[in-house]
């Protein structure tokens, strides 16, 4: 799956910022219903909630956003930790996860 876009986001504490704009979207690429995953194209979907903390040196960013390919709300977690020199993110579709 991929997403792509930009949130905008303020500071609310010293490890923590909320969303700065609200109705923000992102673009999600998805399998054409009718002639399947050969034909993607990119939905923009309404973003829901988001979330933004630092703890230490990881970066944690959560969002959810409206009705995604399959009709459910999808979320997305990013962690990226550069002390590890490793990042992973996790997308939630609605069913089952995918890296």
């Amino acid at each position: 799956m991929l997403v792509t876009g930009s949130l905008q986001f303020v500071p609310v504490s010293a490890t923590a910022a909320a969303p700065a704009v609200p109705n923000e979207t992102m673009q999600v690429m998805c399998d054409s219903v009718t002639t399947g995953p050969l034909l993607m194209s990119l939905m923009s979907l309404s973003v829901t909630s988001s979330t933004l903390a630092l703890e230490g040196t990881r970066v944690f960013l959560a969002f959810t956003t409206g009705n995604a390919c399959d009709g459910a709300p999808l979320t997305v977690s990013l962690v990226c930790d550069p002390a590890a020199n490793a990042d992973a993110g996790l997308a939630d579709g609605g069913g089952s996860d995918a890296n």
